[in-house]
């Protein structure tokens, strides 16, 4: 089980990547919250298994067809239970 905090850098507000990151973690039984920052970046907190937060990061790097993903920071975050993933 992987615990990580993502930070996405890029055209990722106003274009529907929270929605669009809460319709992947679904798809890969992801937990956790989304949310946007007040400098324009998306925080991610997500927990899943291994192989489910890899393909989940994937669809992440994609996004949806109006944003443009600059840079993602992954890093390992606290071991915080969350029991659904929930848009902030």
């Amino acid at each position: 089980m992987k615990n990580l905090h993502i930070m996405v850098e890029g055209r990722v507000q106003g274009v529907g990547y929270r929605y669009f990151v809460r319709s992947k973690a679904f798809k890969y039984n992801i937990r956790g919250t989304v949310q946007n920052t007040k400098d324009k970046k998306v925080e991610i907190y997500c927990q899943g298994e291994d192989d489910r937060i890899e393909m989940f990061i994937m669809e992440l790097y994609k996004g949806p067809p109006l944003a443009m993903i600059l840079k993602m920071d992954i890093n390992n975050s606290i071991n915080e239970e969350f029991s659904d993933f929930r848009i902030m």
